[in-house]
């Protein structure tokens, strides 16, 4: 399966919105969540490598979006190394 129907794919599982109302979920539900349940059922051995490829890529891009609000090590609120402790 090429790049543009895993993409179709892809989006096909995602679930739809409910309209133009926001759920409480909506709010705090990562789409990665919804692929991996997706993923604990899926009976067909390409879609699931599918789901998987995009559950890992939706994943490093969080922990990218996370590392860069880190804080900076040179930032006076985070602890030096602990070689300083006796």
């Amino acid at each position: 399966m090429d790049g543009p129907q895993a993409l179709s794919l892809i989006q096909e599982l995602l679930p739809r919105k409910r309209g133009n109302r926001l759920m409480k979920d909506d709010l705090t539900r990562e789409p990665w969540m919804d692929l991996c349940e997706q993923a604990a059922v899926e009976q067909d051995t390409e879609r699931l490598l599918l789901l998987a490829q995009e559950i890992v890529r939706l994943l490093d891009e969080k922990e990218e979006r996370l590392n860069r609000l880190r804080l900076k090590p040179d930032d006076p609120k985070v602890p030096r190394s602990n070689s300083q402790a006796a």
